[in-house]
């Protein structure tokens, strides 16, 4: 009995998991139903399936549903000051840059949606011959040499080398959090929050955020 309560406790809180993340998504610029047309979709209204599937999905990521497989080599950015050793974008951007880069489409599908194929889903890479891309602003391309580096180790080497940065061990106590100690996209940004945008874990009001990270 007691096993069966905790079941249902952990299946509720899933739920309730799933449906504030579908809140925050529906008719934000990551709805992509407001992108993209009923016949490029083939007519399906789903709103989490352009990142999201329960079934056959990706290793990439949680239930991950957008194909990752372009692989391009990125233009990082680069300082005359700047202390860290950049690398290409680690696995917490590359989940972002498999829409923001422009080299695959959006609805680049690993399992698309029930189209009435018979069994259920049909475990096809659904791929328009031109790519789609979420807005002109939110394409980077792959040059990303005039934005915020990513693909770094933040650790305490840089901290102590660079001299302008806070601990990267207090880090952990703020919404803004390292990917594998590493600053990714998803250290800054939270794809379901829209609540301080675009898309940010935290207000930024009065560089609240940059401040996590920079100490001037």
């Amino acid at each position: 009995m007691k096993r069966i309560i905790v079941v249902t406790v952990a299946l509720a809180f899933v739920l309730l998991s799933a449906g504030a993340a579908l809140a925050g998504i529906k008719d934000s610029k990551h709805d992509m139903r407001t992108h993209m047309s009923s016949a490029a979709t083939g007519g399906y209204d789903e709103v989490c399936v352009y990142c999201h599937t329960p079934h056959s999905a990706s290793t990439a990521a949680q239930l991950w549903n957008h194909s990752v497989a372009s692989t391009p080599t990125y233009t990082v950015y680069g300082s005359a000051t700047m202390n860290a050793t950049m690398g290409q974008p680690g696995a917490g951007s590359l989940l972002c840059l498999g829409c923001h880069d422009g080299t695959v489409a959006v609805d680049s599908m690993v399992n698309s949606p029930n189209l009435g194929a018979v069994g259920g889903f049909n475990n096809t890479t659904v791929s328009s011959a031109t790519k789609k891309i979420i807005s002109a602003g939110a394409n980077f391309g792959t040059d990303l040499s005039n934005d915020h580096p990513v693909g770094f180790a933040f650790d305490n080497g840089l901290f102590v080398a660079d001299g302008t940065l806070n601990d990267p061990a207090s880090i952990g106590t703020t919404s803004v959090r390292l990917i594998s100690g590493q600053v990714e996209c998803a250290t800054c940004h939270d794809a379901h929050n829209t609540v301080t945008m675009p898309f940010l874990r935290s207000t930024n009001q009065g560089s609240q955020m940059c401040l996590v990270c920079h100490n001037k």
